[in-house]
């Protein structure tokens, strides 16, 4: 309640002592909630003294209190422990323990956690194996995770760790781009264009690198150059023609008034296929600059 201010006046310092009474008797999600606290540096006394980031946040307390809760079973503190460990996030870099806790959360169906397969595709902490990287990775795409989505695409269609299948790989790509995912929305895009993953298809190509340019995916900008250029080439040559047959059109009802005086008053038309007048008198082409002499 003080946390996010729900019916009462949002306090960090409330919501700190309240989280330490609960977790002093072993409830696990106040373990993981006063762990937070302590790393983000909200409610608690040493806040103060550096907000930008060091031991003034408490780290240490932070990783103790992420500990109990992950010994409780807490599947995000295991999570968020493995993300700790990976990046060296104020303990020292363990990717054996990384992984330990990771599979932890995986074991137990945390989608996230089951992006494992990132750390048998490095071999980061664990025996590189494409096999069990394959299978990690379909267990997350399986609940959604977009990530996993990409890479299990990518493990399909280079045939790692799984037989090659373009038709799975297309199927994964596109699952991973409708959750807006530029990277698979780029190789959707070039799945199109070359035909292998998917049939070709000249507008779902430029739809999807399209979606991935404009996420700032530079690979997909370079390839709408081209195009790009081209369209602004056919803009500017359409421009110059509808300006040309606004011209021609205003000189071609004059010359049409004057040559029907000419005729005597009798304004026979234009001939149907070469537009010259059809008096008798006439028989110059109306382009622009004779339709210039007949009108002085």
């Amino acid at each position: 309640m003080f946390a996010k201010g729900s019916g009462v006046k949002r306090s960090h310092v409330e919501a700190v002592r309240w989280y330490r009474m609960a977790a002093d008797q072993g409830y696990a999600k106040a373990q993981y909630n006063l762990g937070y606290k302590y790393s983000a540096g909200e409610g608690v006394a040493c806040w103060r003294i550096r907000k930008d980031k060091g031991s003034s946040r408490n780290f240490a307390a932070a990783m103790r209190f992420f500990h109990q809760a992950a010994d409780r079973g807490h599947l995000e503190a295991q999570y968020i422990l493995d993300v700790k460990y990976s990046k060296g996030d104020g303990v020292e870099r363990d990717h054996i323990q990384a992984v330990r806790l990771l599979r932890l959360a995986a074991d137990h169906g945390m989608a996230n956690a089951q992006y494992l397969g990132v750390k048998y595709s490095s071999g980061e902490g664990v025996k590189l194996s494409h096999a069990d990287a394959a299978r990690w990775y379909r267990q997350a795409a399986d609940q959604g995770v977009a990530h996993a989505q990409f890479f299990l695409a990518c493990k399909y269609a280079r045939g790692e760790g799984t037989r090659k299948d373009l038709a799975a790989a297309g199927h994964w790509y596109r699952k991973a781009a409708e959750q807006g995912m530029a990277n698979a929305q780029l190789n959707l895009g070039l799945a199109y264009v070359q035909g292998e993953c998917m049939k070709q298809n000249r507008f779902e190509d430029q739809h999807w690198i399209q979606k991935a340019a404009a996420q700032g995916c530079s690979q997909a900008q370079e390839l709408l150059l081209p195009a790009l250029n081209k369209a602004a080439r056919s803009r500017v040559v359409a421009r110059r023609g509808r300006a040309r047959t606004a011209g021609s059109s205003g000189a071609g009802r004059a010359g049409r008034a004057r040559c029907s005086e000419l005729c005597g008053g009798r304004d026979r038309g234009w001939g149907a296929s070469d537009q010259r007048c059809s008096g008798r008198h006439q028989w110059r082409r109306h382009s622009g600059a004779q339709r210039t002499l007949l009108l002085n």
